[in-house]
């Protein structure tokens, strides 16, 4: 029995998330148009900054040191494109889970300005609880981010559904256990709820 939904923010309740273009633009870096674009230049001080062990100052000075780019970080570079939009139609499935009287909570890769932002616009409100990666000192899709939720709420995995729209995270929560879904567009995620037995 699912005693415990766990919903990824990016992608799955907001939309207009995605700034490494912009980022990678404004930084100079041409034919950068994913996170993982991003990665691939910053290397491991990008999940070192999701996973709160170093500050966005730090990462802008690592990525100088590697390339030899000198950038301005005032404001926040990771900051000052972000303006995700809830998407209705995910906050409308979760409203349902809810009434229902499902525990629903946030298991989210995070950075400090956008946790900031998000808390700021209220746009993690719908939430019992939100476990943000740059918190815990864990991030996607590492399996230990799962069974601390898990633990954290008391359920063992097998009791949690967990949505993403990242395949490898939801195959990582499916790996310890969890029943997990990759988010395409909330109509399936109902359904994927209904078949499950969630919802009805």
């Amino acid at each position: 029995m699912i005693r415990l939904c766990i919903f990824d923010m990016g992608g799955v309740y907001v939309t207009n998330h995605d700034t490494a273009g912009k980022i990678a633009e404004f930084i100079g870096l041409d034919g950068v148009h994913s996170y993982s674009g991003l990665e691939a230049v910053l290397g491991k001080s990008l999940s070192d900054y999701t996973r709160g062990l170093i500050s966005e100052d730090e990462l802008w000075r690592i990525f100088t040191e590697k390339t030899g780019k000198s950038v301005d970080n005032n404001p926040s570079i990771f900051g000052r494109f972000f303006a995700p939009i809830i998407n209705p139609e995910t906050d409308k499935v979760i409203r349902e889970l809810k009434a229902d009287g499902m525990r629903v909570v946030c298991g989210t890769n995070v950075v400090d300005v956008h946790y900031d932002y998000h808390n700021a616009h209220s746009q993690y409100a719908i939430f019992d609880k939100v476990y943000p990666s740059h918190l815990m000192h864990i991030d996607k899709p590492d399996p230990e981010f799962f069974r601390y939720i898990a633990e954290a709420e008391h359920v063992s995995p097998e009791e949690c559904f967990f949505t993403d729209d990242s395949k490898a995270n939801a195959d990582s929560a499916r790996s310890i256990g969890m029943r997990s879904y990759q988010f395409t567009d909330a109509v399936s995620l109902r359904e994927n709820l209904v078949k499950e037995g969630v919802l009805v």
